[in-house]
């Protein structure tokens, strides 16, 4: 590991992340799911707008829930580079979000796992608006299927006592085959999923023939042979396998069980989801269509750690007191004033001179410190035809004795934001970028292994490496032809 030379910013890297107890059982999340909602955060958090949103209105309620199921405090993290915080934009949109039935109780829901009061919230009392489309003579709520569904999870996140007539009425939905339909009368795993969460918060009985049936249903018409469930395209995808999960979960199921397991070689629902996860942490919507990643990612991460909708307010999410046991791996803009450590609460990643590093939470089995250095220019010789456009020192030290970490058990994720329009006006040929880092034993300038987003003008790369990082870039030589004018002469580059 490289020591830190030059200005630092020192965050904490919490210990391997304590599995998430699930709902029913008691028994831990296994590690390769936590793992993976971590990773899936992590990927999220970096989507994160100037005001404080992750996703438009309903997706970004979502994303507020999926931060909370994990136990992170989404008015600590993710902040945006203005400081703006996910609750920052909630309540900037809930007073017009909240128009029906179905807005009004997922928004509360999004309320309570921010750990906000949804009785007085932007100046709303937004449970006196869910009551208002109630209908106690109906038993039913305004609307539709779905306001039915996030009516009753609504009440249920906010604590208040949910009528039996809304319980029975919302039972009295089922389909003859045992199956509860949206759109169209065609049952979907979504469907479903809402509807056994809806039950179990509304108090039906576990064992009565309406969520039974449901099940019975959801296994024998809705899942597909690769372990998913289905939507109304019957495509097995990532929202309607964790709706389903979280169903489950809801009743009492177990989605990891034999009974839920299918083919050759075996594969449950969990593992549908966990298949389609990318090595920057997304989870795609189906098998080879990655579709809109976050609202198929947001999804998946409360049924990754057991925590169902109908099980808020989570339990154990205490905003101010947020064990370091619990950390998810979190990238954060560190403090400007340098070598300040931040709170163990909001810093397991550093963000040093456009780049954003982090490190997986069981990357390191013991406290540590994370070490980002800002260096003026690489401590190395260059590749030929090169030139470095950011450098900087990654480094690990236990905690409290403070000696080096040489190998990572996870390798940590360096992702490089860069301006097209400044590079190019500093002659730089956009596809040489190029992510590095420094190789101790050999010497030499490594190549790292990294996918490049055009559109969002980054580049993540992967790295088991405790060094020092630069990102190349190959100069643009101009000369003027004087009969053809100026041309552009690419250099080759060159490594040594």
């Amino acid at each position: 590991a490289v020591p830190p030379t030059a200005t630092a910013t020192n965050t904490t890297v919490p210990p391997t992340a304590t599995a998430t107890p699930t709902p029913d059982s008691g028994e831990p999340v296994p590690p390769e799911r936590v793992e993976a909602a971590d990773d899936a955060l992590a990927w999220m958090s970096l989507l994160q707008d100037d005001n404080g949103s992750v996703g438009p209105q309903g997706p970004h309620i979502d994303s507020v829930i999926a931060f909370a199921a994990r136990g992170i405090p989404v008015t600590e993290w993710p902040t945006s580079s203005t400081g703006a915080t996910m609750v920052d934009y909630l309540e900037s949109i809930a007073p017009t979000y909240a128009r029906s039935a179905s807005t009004t109780g997922k928004l509360i829901a999004g309320i309570v796992a921010a750990g906000e009061n949804p009785r007085n919230f932007a100046g709303v009392n937004f449970v006196s608006r869910l009551n208002g489309y109630y209908n106690p003579t109906t038993g039913q709520f305004d609307g539709s299927f779905w306001d039915s569904e996030w009516g009753i999870l609504g009440w249920h996140a906010a604590g208040e006592p949910i009528p039996d007539a809304a319980r029975q009425a919302y039972a009295d939905e089922a389909l003859p085959s045992g199956c509860f339909a949206g759109f169209g009368g065609i049952a979907t795993g979504d469907d479903v999923g809402m509807a056994l969460m809806a039950l179990a918060a509304a108090g039906e009985p576990l064992d009565s023939s309406v969520i039974q049936d449901a099940i019975d249903c959801a296994r024998d018409t809705l899942w597909a042979d690769n372990g998913g469930f289905i939507d109304g395209m019957d495509q097995a995808n990532t929202k309607s396998t964790a709706l389903m999960i979280m169903g489950l979960q809801a009743v009492g199921e177990d989605p990891s069980s034999a009974a839920w397991t299918i083919g050759t070689p075996p594969i449950n629902p969990y593992n549908f989801i966990l298949n389609l996860q990318q090595s920057d942490g997304s989870i795609w919507w189906a098998p080879g269509t990655p579709g809109s990643p976050l609202l198929s990612t947001h999804q998946a991460i409360p049924a990754l750690v057991s925590q169902p909708y109908s099980e808020m307010p989570y339990s154990g999410i205490a905003l101010a007191t947020r064990s370091r046991a619990q950390g998810a791996t979190m990238p954060v803009t560190p403090s400007e004033q340098a070598g300040s450590e931040l709170t163990p609460a909001n810093a397991n990643g550093c963000q040093v001179q456009g780049a954003l590093v982090y490190i997986p939470a069981s990357a390191v089995q013991d406290e540590a410190d994370l070490h980002c250095n800002v260096l003026e220019q690489p401590s190395y010789a260059l590749p030929d035809a090169t030139v470095a456009l950011r450098s900087f020192t990654v480094a690990v030290t236990t905690w409290p004795d403070n000696e080096s970490v040489t190998e990572l058990d996870r390798d940590l994720l360096v992702q490089v934001a860069y301006d097209p329009m400044e590079l190019e006006t500093q002659g730089i040929d956009l596809t040489s970028l190029q992510l590095v880092a420094w190789n101790v034993a050999t010497s030499t300038w490594d190549v790292v292994p990294t996918d490049y987003d055009v559109a969002t003008s980054q580049l993540t790369g992967r790295s088991n490496y405790l060094t020092e990082f630069a990102l190349l870039g190959t100069p643009v030589e101009q000369t003027t032809d004087p009969e053809q004018g100026p041309h552009i002469i690419y250099l080759p580059f060159v490594s040594r």
